[in-house]
């Protein structure tokens, strides 16, 4: 591999971040409300209310189990707590708002958006879910593949970062999921651990099995990999 010397030696940019952090962003792809981190818990009642209003959300609990760390009570939560809810453009995950500022184009992907109720074989948003508690999937960012072109590095972008002009910014995955691609936990089998601000335990599966006690959530990974 080419060693990089330089920033112009750069040649595209991929960006891992937190799972289930989101900012809530304006037409102008301003931040309109402070970022609602992944293990933020203020959505309990919101997560109830999910739970008892939406078939879809209870048939998937075997796959994600419904919490308040997840998307959609967040978004709930906003719609009752802030004033200015109905100023949100695009709900972006940590990820995409950083792609965002780089490249001034909205993506996300399945792995991403693992915990905004993604359908992680047909890889797109589980509309009912959303439906059946009022919410507009519009206010959501396309979900793409992994490895897709989200867009460039624009001149205003590389001016602020110095990274070159024009060069690709690509969707990537969350922080986790990163480390295990980094720690080559890439087959099925195979688990990765890690210690930090959270415990975290990823084993990749090639089929899922559902669990009633909902103690496991599944998220894509990579190549439809689970």
């Amino acid at each position: 591999m080419k060693k990089i010397e330089k920033i112009n030696d750069v040649e595209a940019v991929c960006i891992d971040a937190t799972s289930g952090t989101i900012i809530p962003i304006d037409k102008n792809f301003k931040p309109i409300y402070k970022a609602l981190l992944y293990s933020d818990l203020r959505a309990e009642k919101e997560a109830e209310e999910l739970r008892a209003k939406s078939k879809s959300a209870r048939e998937y609990e075997s796959i994600l189990p419904i919490a308040p760390y997840l998307v959609i009570p967040k978004i709930m939560w906003l719609r009752n707590h802030f004033p200015r809810f109905n100023e949100i453009y695009k709900i972006t995950h940590e990820n995409d708002f950083y792609s965002m500022l780089l490249t001034r184009e909205i993506a996300t992907s399945p792995n991403i958006a693992g915990k905004s109720h993604v359908d992680i074989m047909k890889e797109k948003y589980i509309e009912e879910a959303y439906l059946d508690v009022g919410i507009d999937i519009d206010i959501m960012p396309e979900v793409r593949p992994v490895g897709d072109v989200i867009g460039y590095v624009t001149k205003k972008a590389s001016e602020k970062t110095g990274l070159p002009e024009g060069i690709p910014v690509i969707n990537g995955v969350t922080d986790s999921s990163a480390g295990d691609i980094a720690t080559g936990t890439l087959d099925v089998g195979v688990l990765n651990t890690t210690i930090g601000t959270t415990l975290v335990v990823h084993g990749i599966v090639d089929k899922i099995s559902p669990d009633p006690l909902k103690r496991i959530y599944y998220k894509a990974y990579l190549s439809k990999g689970i």
